[in-house]
């Protein structure tokens, strides 16, 4: 023979119900938030990284022309002397 179910016993079972979803939805948004966080730690590395080689090119750009002033600058004195 089955025991009728009590109202209060229903209820704690779909509370628990409840509970448990919503546990499930907060691991789920919570790994998608670990994935952006690792994907924008990621973007800011890159981004590090290109600035870094900008600044490298800047440097090689400038260290080229002033070679190339210098260069310049000795052969007018040299044509002139």
């Amino acid at each position: 023979m089955v025991a009728p179910r009590s109202p209060g016993l229903s209820r704690v079972v779909s509370a628990e119900l409840v509970v448990a979803r919503l546990q499930r939805q907060l691991r789920e948004k919570d790994l998608k938030l670990t994935d952006i966080q690792l994907e924008a730690l990621t973007s800011a590395h890159q981004l590090d990284n290109l600035r870094d080689a900008v600044n490298r090119m800047q440097v090689s750009y400038y260290t080229i022309m002033y070679g190339l002033v210098l260069r310049c600058q000795k052969t007018f004195l040299t044509f002139f002397k």
